[in-house]
């Protein structure tokens, strides 16, 4: 075997002196002291025994020749691995600038083999002829190619099937994964996976899901297009989540083995049970896991944050939002300095938790409500059975404010004392509230108004009460399509829970009460959900005879699906009889049933079991209106009837907040 070094190398120079220092096989001054040493033992025959002496010599300088050789390719090949490591972790030359320079100077012994020219001249032949080294053999020394670095090697990886299968680019998949490599926020397995791939010359499939996973997340499932648009962001948007579960690790000495055990069994819980799901049950089923791994709850809680954010988001985000500060284990927390916000103010009503209180002018307009600790104690023993969930409601108003939007109300601050939580958020003028002051004012202005217009004005025509009404519900119709982008459902949508809101001189809608809101996982797009919640009968009947089939048989109802509903169209039903409240200041139905002949009309017996009866009858929200007397009927377009009747309709019809927001009613607003 050769030396792998090039001639000009030191290590190369070094054992050539050696050489030299031994059998003198490579010098011209050598060769001549054998050549007189030789001349001299001819003439004189009593000095044969001198020459076979010095054969022996030759032969112990060729051996030690031998081990030398052995050693220096030994020591080469050493030296050779280590500076093959080095050099695939030094990518970033802002970082490794020096150890660059160094690798590039003639300090570096490898520097010739390492980095070739561009243009290398052709190997020289060295020869050494028989007789100059005693031999009887041709002794040739052939310079060794330089070595190449490892490389990924797609032509025998069947992981490149699955690479092309995705449409993703080869060549920005390996470079933003080699980046992540040398910045050191990839899991050590995707690293192990790295250096097999070249080593061995390929991933099998298996292997090659696996390194998807570790540095994509699941977002190589659900939203391949983002990949797609930018594989390098993609790969970072994940290193965080890589980052974050390091730093949770080293905090909590938990290994990385113990990790993904945990990990894979809350993805099996949460991806196989519909939202929204109980922290209990996921805890009961990750019995055996954490008896296995060690971990105790209160690790686990260190590691995800809030076991109740976990279950709905998923180990991923959770873990993030964890890290990130957006989230804490403790109720309520972090609490702000109670001095610094006053408790005292004009009361406006009272809550299941406790009074609410407009604290004036103070911090630009905010109200406190105030939540008694001891019925909240009595809801998370299980005493209560309350729907809304303070702590949670503080949580998530946090969060949306964190991320900000101009139709939701502010989060301001949270403090504590030995009786009371006190919540402080931004002041606004609720909706309902609206309606029972300044309808019927709206309503004589109009009425006088349409005296001296033709009949059908109001059919095309806004009245005050309508446009006032337009500008509002286009901010509260933004707010919610904002929760929907970000996999949030309200599910308690009512004019109780809307609140307008003076800024700037324009009078802008906001959404209010987030007790019951909830954040599903980046899996669930299309926000499945089960169970009732939110207000009767404003709930769309989805979600009222979700589970309960029997129940919707005795009320004639008939709906598409008795298991899951879906969660973002049960909000922009709850929207639509908001609507209709605010412009017609009367309730649309009573009960949620084909018993309640409103609810049938309005709702064109699209839910009826029987509509037969229905086939050939008047029915629609404009007859509806109609019913109800002019000071109705005339406070309403033909636009807004259009855009109610597209959100109180059956699940598979009803429109989006993307397509509401489009609607022509919204006309006026948008341009």
């Amino acid at each position: 075997m050769d030396l792998a070094l090039g001639s000009n190398s030191r290590l190369f120079q070094s054992i050539r002196q050696r050489q030299h220092y031994t059998c003198g096989l490579t010098t011209e001054e050598s060769r001549e002291q054998i050549e007189e040493l030789c001349s001299v033992s001819s003439n004189f025959e009593s000095q044969q025994a001198f020459g076979k002496d010095l054969t022996s010599k030759f032969e112990a300088a060729r051996t030690r020749w031998k081990l030398l050789k052995q050693q220096g390719l030994r020591y080469a090949s050493k030296k050779l691995e280590e500076a093959n490591e080095k050099i695939t972790s030094i990518r970033t030359v802002n970082k490794y600038a020096d150890a660059l320079d160094y690798l590039n100077s003639k300090k570096n012994p490898f520097q010739t083999c390492m980095f070739p020219a561009q243009n290398p001249k052709p190997p020289t032949t060295q020869s050494f002829a028989s007789g100059e080294s005693g031999s009887s053999e041709r002794c040739l020394y052939v310079p060794p190619v330089p070595p190449k670095l490892l490389s990924y090697d797609w032509k025998h990886c069947e992981f490149a099937k699955r690479i092309d299968e995705l449409e993703i680019p080869r060549k920005a998949f390996i470079n933003s994964i080699e980046k992540l490599i040398v910045e050191c926020t990839v899991h050590p397995t995707a690293q192990q996976l790295c250096r097999k791939w070249k080593t061995d010359r390929g991933l099998d499939s298996k292997e090659g899901e696996l390194l998807l996973y570790l540095v994509f997340g699941r977002a190589y499932e659900w939203n391949l297009e983002s990949i797609l648009m930018d594989v390098e962001v993609a790969m970072r948007s994940h290193a965080k989540v890589q980052e974050a579960i390091q730093s949770q690790l080293e905090r909590t000495s938990i290994s990385y083995d113990a990790y993904d055990l945990l990990e894979r069994e809350i993805w099996t819980f949460c991806e196989n049970t519909v939202a929204p799901r109980k922290a209990l049950d996921l805890v009961y089923q990750m019995k055996p896991v954490l008896e296995q791994t060690g971990v105790s709850i209160e690790d686990l809680c260190n590691v995800f944050g809030p076991p109740k954010h976990l279950v709905q988001v998923g180990p991923h985000q959770a873990i993030l939002d964890f890290y990130q500060g957006k989230t804490f284990v403790e109720d309520f927390m972090p609490l702000d300095e109670k001095s610094e916000w006053p408790t005292v103010g004009d009361h406006l009503g009272d809550s299941h938790w406790g009074p609410v209180r407009d604290l004036g002018d103070f911090n630009g307009g905010v109200i406190v409500k105030v939540i008694k600790r001891n019925k909240y104690e009595r809801r998370a023993n299980g005493l209560d059975k309350w729907n809304d969930d303070p702590a949670s409601e503080v949580a998530m108003h946090r969060y949306l404010t964190s991320i900000g939007h101009p139709n939701l109300v502010r989060f301001e601050a949270v403090t504590m004392d030995n009786l009371n939580v006190y919540y402080y958020q931004e002041r606004g003028v609720e909706l309902f509230s609206t309606v029972k002051r300044h309808r019927e004012r709206f309503w004589d202005q109009w009425k006088k108004t349409l005296e001296d217009k033709p009949d059908g004005y109001h059919l095309d025509n806004k009245s005050p009460w309508e446009q006032r009404m337009c500008k509002v519900f286009y901010g509260i119709f933004q707010g919610v399509a904002f929760l929907h982008q970000n996999r949030i459902a309200h599910r308690d949508l009512k004019l109780e829970n809307m609140v307008a809101v003076h800024s700037e001189g324009q009078l802008v809608g906001k959404l209010i009460d987030f007790g019951v809101a909830l954040q599903y996982g980046e899996w669930e797009s299309d926000m499945r959900n089960h169970g009732k919640v939110g207000t009767y009968p404003f709930m769309s009947p989805e979600m009222c005879y979700n589970m309960r089939a029997m129940k919707a048989a005795k009320a004639e109802i008939v709906i598409s699906d008795y298991q899951t509903y879906d969660a973002a169209l049960n909000d922009a039903w709850t929207l639509g009889h908001a609507l209709w409240g605010y412009a017609m200041g009367v309730l649309l139905w009573n009960d949620i049933a084909s018993t309640d002949v409103r609810f049938t009309i309005a709702t064109r017996a699209k839910f009826s079991s029987n509509p037969s009866p229905w086939r050939f009858k008047q029915i629609g929200l404009r007859y509806l209106a109609k019913r109800y007397g002019k000071s109705r009927t005339s406070m309403c377009t033909e636009n807004l009837i259009d855009l109610m009747e597209r959100l109180l309709c059956p699940e598979e019809e009803r429109w989006t907040m993307e397509a509401c927001l489009e609607h022509p009613w919204f006309d006026d607003i948008r341009f």
